[in-house]
């Protein structure tokens, strides 16, 4: 299970090919009732820094991005 707070997530206008650009494709891609959730599995954001998992729900208009390490 996953436990976060809304302030860990972040509403952006970037698109999905920015975040496939900047972190490769993503490990895995669901379908859901609110749009498609991207994974990507063990990102590190820079050298040093904590590894975690990289989740963006993908509205259409925007995206909502929640990353499990340390930005």
């Amino acid at each position: 299970d996953y436990y976060f707070t809304e302030a860990k997530v972040v509403v952006t206008h970037d698109t999905v090919s920015d975040f496939i650009a900047r972190w490769g494709e993503p490990t895995d891609r669901q379908e859901g009732e609110h749009g498609t959730v991207l994974v990507w599995d063990r990102v590190q954001t820079r050298k040093g820094a904590a590894r975690g998992d990289l989740y963006v729900l993908d509205f259409g208009a925007v995206r909502a991005a929640y990353f499990s390490g340390e930005a």
